[in-house]
């Protein structure tokens, strides 16, 4: 992992070569405005570099899902991380990290448990939060897409609501019927949150029916 200031070409190591040499697992996905702290993956967990030390730290780990986890976005000013929690191979739980409190992870109500096969796989993260900490960015059976389960959706902390993105949901019986915005449109992936919390962009997976045949145009 490097942080690179863009305006002078500078590069910053994020690892020593003795932690290198010794395999130890890194990430880096974000990082604050002023460039003071890097989030990402320390030692396989949830972990922030701090310039002022050149050194890293790790935040705790939702309760139960201690095998790994990573930070995936950071707001602009430092205050709120996001990320996950690993148990396994596939089990994933969504976190919350208040840096100004030390890291202490934010409980928060109302978030998606069903994915869109109407099944809890166990595996939810958020990957993005807006500037104020308002909005977070947050996604549902990831690797679950043959019958796609996965979905994508906005989280309002204010609120504890959320919206599918592409697609409203209605429950009955804890069973939900999924209504697609679009035509045609199957499953949402890879959506990322603009740095301003305004806009999200990702893949629009599209089944086109083809007539007579049981076979579909996927584009």
């Amino acid at each position: 992992p490097q942080l690179i200031e863009t305006s002078t070409g500078k590069v910053i190591d994020l690892c020593t070569e003795e932690e290198n040499l010794a395999g130890t697992a890194y990430a880096a996905m974000d990082v604050t405005d002023d460039g003071s702290m890097v989030v990402g993956t320390y030692n396989s967990s949830p972990g922030v570099w701090l310039k002022s030390t050149n050194s890293w730290v790790n935040l705790p780990k939702a309760a139960g899902y201690s095998t790994a986890g990573c930070i995936n976005a950071i707001t602009p000013d430092g205050k709120f991380a996001v990320g996950e929690s690993n148990f396994g191979q596939y089990s994933a739980y969504p976190c919350l990290w208040d840096l100004e409190n030390d890291g202490v992870l934010v409980s928060l109500n109302g978030l998606p448990l069903l994915d869109m096969q109407n099944e809890d796989n166990d595996q939810q993260r958020f990957c993005g939060i807006s500037p104020d900490g308002e909005y977070i960015l947050g996604s549902v059976s990831h690797s679950y897409v043959g019958p796609p389960g996965i979905f994508w959706y906005i989280y309002k902390r204010s609120t504890s609501e959320y919206q599918p993105i592409g697609f409203d949901v209605t429950y009955k019986n804890n069973i939900g019927t999924w209504t697609a915005r679009a035509e045609n449109l199957l499953f949402i992936d890879r959506a990322v949150m603009s740095a301003d919390g305004k806009w999200v962009t990702g893949i629009a997976y599209m089944a086109e029916p083809i007539e007579n045949s049981q076979f579909y145009n996927e584009y």
